[in-house]
This record gives C-alpha cells, structure tokens and sequence, in this order.
C-alpha cells in the first residue's frame, strides 16, 4: 500500500513539473527582456550564496559517490528555468538564499538523528537507520566513516534543502507577485504543486521512520529533537504551498487585481481570502511576511498540522516510559569500502579464484563481476543454478537441449543433457546430479549426458552436495517458513537413496561441504557443526545468538582455509565463526545472501529492500560489497 501512494506521488509530481517546464519555456519566451541589469549588492550575494551552495552541494556529492537525490531531472531544468526568469529579481534570491539556509540545516538534522541501528533481541522491535541513510545517500553515508559529514551535506543540501526552498518561493512567487506574464504564473503554480508533493517523499517519511525509531528503542533525545526541524519544515512549507497553488491558480483566472492595494493585515481577512469570500491581492510582499501569513492564517489548519506532527512523538515518549526497551542495544554498522551495483536482484554469488566472481540473479540471469574494475557484465544466458566444482564455476542452463557451461571459459559446453533439465546440482566423479523443486533427484553421464535414473526425495530439494565419497541433499516444505522439519540426507551416489539413518534436526538452515565432510547450521540454538555421517554427533564449533525478529534465518558460506565460516541473515547481520568463537558484522542492507574470501578481501552479496520510498527504479537493488581488505 505504501509502495503504491509512493508510485502514485511520484507519477502525479513528475507530470506536474513537466507541464511547469513547457509554461515556464513560454513564459520566459514571452519575457526575453528579462536579463541582468542594474546589479547591485543586494542581487550578486545571495545569487551567489545560492549557486554556490548548490554547487558545494554536487560537488561533494560527485567526490562521495553520493547518488543523485530522488527530485529528477526535470525538476532540475524547472528550477533552472525559474533562475533564469528571476535572475535581475534581488528579493527573490535574497529569500531563495535564506530559505535554502534554513531548509539545509533542517534536513541536516534530520539525517543525522536517523544514523541509529537499534534492535532488540527481547521484543523483537529493530530500526534500522544507518541502513535507511545509506540507500538514500551512498554507503559513504555512514557514522563509521570518519568523513561521513561530508555526503551529509551533500544530501542536506540537495535533497533537503533546494526542494524545500523551491516550494516555499515558488509557491511566494505565484501568490503574491506582480511583475510575470500568465504562462509564466501558470508554470510557478504547477512547480508548486510538484515540489510540495516530492516534499512528501523526502522530510515527511523521515519524520515517520524517526518516530517508528522512538517507539522500538531509538533514544528519546533523537526523537525529541526530531520534532523542531520537522515542524519548521511542515509549517513553513505545507500552507504556504497550499496558499500558493490556490491564490495562484486564482491569478491565473483573473481574479485577482493587478493594482498595489493594502496587503491583508488581520488573521479574519486572511482566512476570508483563503476561503474565497474576500478579494485577492498581489502585493510583491517579502517572502518571510508571505510565509509567516500562509502559516498564521488558518489556525485550525495550524492546529491539526501540529497535532499531527505531535501527536505521533508523544506516542513514541509515551512507549519510552512504559515499554521495556533494556533489551535494545545499538549496533556499530560497518562502514563498506566497495560497492558494487548488480543489474538486478540477486540470490547467490560464486568465486573460484582470481579477479571474477559469478552472481545469479532471482531471475536466473548470470553475471560476471570483475572485482579488480568494479564493474558488472551480464551474461546472456540464464541458469538454474551456478555452483564451483573442482575449481571451475559451472551453470546449468535448462533448454532444448538443456546444457552444463564452464562459465570462465566463454560458456564452453562441459556436456549436453536432456531437454528442460532443470535445478540444483553436483558432480561426483563422472556422474552429474540434479535435485529439483519437485521433489526428484537424477542422475547424468557427465561424459555423454545421458539420464542414469532418478528417485522421489518426498520434498523440494533445496541444494545438492558432493563430498566423502557421497551425495548430500537438503530438503525445505514446499511452503517456506520458519518452522517445519528439515533434513540433511546423506545418499548413496549410485542408488540416491539414503545412506544410513536421516539427519532430521529441529531446523536445518543451510548447509556446504566442507573438506571434513558436511558442515551445516541449526536452530536453536544456532550452531556450527560438521559432520561426515548422519549417524555422527555433531561437532559445535560456535555457540550463535539467535537472529534478531525479521531476520529469517542463517545462510552459510565457508571461508578458504576450510576452518572456518561465514553465516549472514536477511537484515544484514554477519558472524565470522572461526574455532569456537564468532564476531558478529553489521552491514547496511536489508539482506545478505552469500560471501566470498578473494585475494581482495571479503565480498558480501547484498540487497535493499526499498524499505525507505526515497528512490524510484526498479526494486530491490542488489550489490557486490567488500568491507575487509586484505
């Protein structure tokens, strides 16, 4: 539902500033005799307080990787269309510039009161800020990196304090000024009603995830001081935009006189002339006179705005004081040196040595990263399952004929199989095994691709193992949940039925081969173990915390030496387990699907969620990401 009003929000705000750039064409067509005449002191400050601002602004934003923030392309050519129509206009950059001021400083504060990851092993609640700040800013976006301050201001600036500038002025320019033709009036209305609308988007779903934060054990000093740049923001910003599309529009009309007469001194006139019972007035009032009015106007308005803004913060208070929050704890979020972007969503990642990884992607597609450039190339085919198999990353690609390729060896053939062969796989010696969702195992000629046999495992094969001499299946219900029996079988490679008694274990949530047999994670509690027989105790390597709530469940990568072991969760929560101790990682993403130990440090496979609706594009986003180098 929340995906939705923000895809509506961003449709309806995009089509408004596009019709806002063809008016103000006309209007600046009309008004070619706006130029730069007469400057003075008054006109080249805070022109230049302004631009350079800004341009502070995209600088810093280029040097820290930060990304573009969410206000488009085209509200760019707006605002620099409305530049150049007001560039001889000094009260307009004298109030631009204030405004751009207090706006920056405002979402500033804002940011840097979300740079929290609070979670609570008790209660289950988390908030996870650090994480929310980096998919809008850049992983630079981080309280752990020392220079952090910096795409702070980046994002300050343009995310935060040109949009909210640009709404409060143009909405000032509409209502109130004399001195612009009826295309141009029409294209500031429009602009209006667009910025106010990305307003939404920005300051307002901070100040909610903020709030959310006090009520699961965000420290109340965050969340009181939240309140101040918010209501400034809200009250500034939402009645004069509303005053201004609504006078403006009246403009537009003809309703309003072109003479100077009084401007409107009383609360009674000013609420009349809002509801249309009084006439209007163009007065070219100072921008601060016209917000303070738009604010003080409708108290009522005023009234509800506030207990809308306040309302939520005293809930949050109230939780403070009389829920149990000793259990929350915040967490020091790794700061990421690399990032990778992937194409599209990706579910595992594959590294056999070497400058190259390998990730599949939920929608079976292959990429090749290139971990020296940084950069990704898809490959044009897709896959069922990619594994590495005696040093060399396989895929198999169902099809007419379905095939098994060599991916670092341009895709070579390794064999041809059947038609639509399709699943997870291992080769033990010169045999191929497939396990598929429904429930069947098979058996291939890995020389000459012909079927040897199959059997029904009686659940969906998850992965397909080879190692001690045998076949290893994990089984997960047909309906993925969190609870439910899962096995680990050990199987005869020549009959694929099991070998001895089945592992049936209170929760199996993954497992890899490892040179000392078979190593796997259960829950609860959460441990590390190996294990060459399904008859043989397991081993504990590592007693583990339990995942935080949302968290799903352990995910297993082992590191090169064969000792040890990577297991990582859906909220970005890492352990290196390493004899019989673990160190726990915190990375900033909603997912973590795999690692991979190269000669260029550690790689984590990644993934955001969009759970913060500041960004537009094809979601969830997935990233190749190292954090330790080497």
């Amino acid at each position: 539902m929340v995906e939705s009003v923000i895809g509506v929000l961003s449709a309806v705000q995009g089509c408004l500033k596009v019709a806002a750039v063809g008016l103000l064409v006309v209007g600046l067509v009309l008004r070619w005799r706006a130029r730069v005449g007469g400057w003075s002191r008054q006109q080249v400050v805070p022109l230049g307080v302004v631009l350079g601002t800004i341009g502070v602004g995209a600088l810093v934003a280029a040097v820290w990787d930060v990304p573009p923030p969410p206000v488009g392309w085209v509200a760019g050519v707006t605002l620099g269309l409305v530049f150049v129509l007001r560039l001889g206009d000094a009260r307009f950059w004298q109030g631009f510039a204030w405004a751009l001021g207090v706006f920056t400083v405002a979402g500033g504060v804002l940011l840097a009161l979300t740079a929290v990851t609070v979670v609570q092993s008790g209660r289950g609640g988390a908030f996870y800020g650090i994480t929310r700040l980096t998919e809008l800013g850049g992983h630079h976006l981080n309280p752990t990196y020392p220079l952090w301050w910096f795409p702070l201001l980046a994002n300050a600036i343009l995310g935060y304090g040109v949009p909210l500038a640009a709404t409060l002025t143009l909405s000032w320019l509409a209502a109130t000024r004399r001195d612009v033709n009826l295309p141009e009036r029409a294209g500031y209305v429009l602009a209006t009603a667009g910025f106010a609308l990305m307003v939404l988007e920005g300051p307002a779903f901070t100040l909610i995830f903020l709030i959310f934060g006090g009520v699961v054990g965000v420290p109340l000093w965050r969340v009181l001081l939240g309140l101040g740049p918010a209501v400034l923001v809200f009250v500034l910003v939402g009645p004069s935009a509303l005053r201004g599309v609504f006078h403006g529009i009246l403009a537009v009309l003809g309703k309003v006189p072109a003479h100077d007469p009084p401007p409107i001194t009383s609360p009674r006139e000013a609420v009349r002339a809002v509801f249309g019972t009084a006439p209007r007035q163009l007065d070219d009032r100072p921008l601060l006179s016209y917000a303070a009015e738009a604010a003080t106007a409708g108290r009522r308005r005023l009234g509800i705005l506030l207990a809308v803004l306040v309302i939520p913060f005293v809930v949050a208070v109230f939780s403070q004081f009389t829920l149990d929050h000793g259990a929350a704890r915040a967490l020091p979020v790794v700061h990421v040196r690399t990032e990778i972007a992937l194409p599209a969503e990706a579910v595992s990642v594959h590294h056999a040595g070497g400058d190259q990884a390998w990730v599949r992607q939920a929608d079976g597609g292959v990429v090749r990263v290139d971990l020296a450039a940084k950069s990704a190339h898809p490959i044009p085919l897709t896959a069922s399952a990619v594994a590495v198999v005696d040093g060399r990353v396989l895929a198999l690609v169902p099809g007419t004929p379905s095939r098994l390729v060599d991916l670092a060896d341009d895709q070579r053939d390794v064999v041809g199989l059947p038609d639509n062969v399709s699943g997870e796989f291992a080769i033990l010696g010169r045999f191929l095994y497939v396990g598929t969702t429904a429930g069947k195992l098979a058996a291939y000629d890995k020389t000459t691709g012909a079927a040897l046999g199959q059997v029904d495992t009686g659940g969906r094969v998850a992965r397909v193992m080879a190692g001690a001499g045998s076949i290893w299946t994990l089984h997960l219900p047909e309906a993925e949940s969190l609870s439910g029996q899962y096995q680990l079988i050990r199987r005869d490679p020549a009959t694929l039925l099991a070998a001895g008694a089945q592992s049936k274990l209170p929760r199996v949530d993954d497992a890899v081969v490892t040179a000392a047999g078979v190593a796997w994670t259960a829950f609860p509690p959460v441990a590390l173990a190996t294990t060459v027989d399904n008859d043989a105790e397991p081993v504990a390597a590592a007693e583990l915390p339990e995942v935080e709530a949302g968290g799903g469940h352990y995910s297993l990568s082992v590191g090169r030496d064969g000792r040890s072991a990577w297991l990582a969760t859906r909220q970005g929560h890492v352990e290196h387990v390493a004899g019989r101790g673990s160190q726990r990682t915190d990375l900033p993403y909603d997912a973590v699907s795999g690692i991979i130990e190269t000669d260029q440090g550690t790689w984590a496979l990644t993934t955001l969620n969009r759970s913060m609706g500041v960004h537009t594009g094809t979601w969830p986003k997935s990233f190749l990401v190292r954090w330790i180098e080497q």
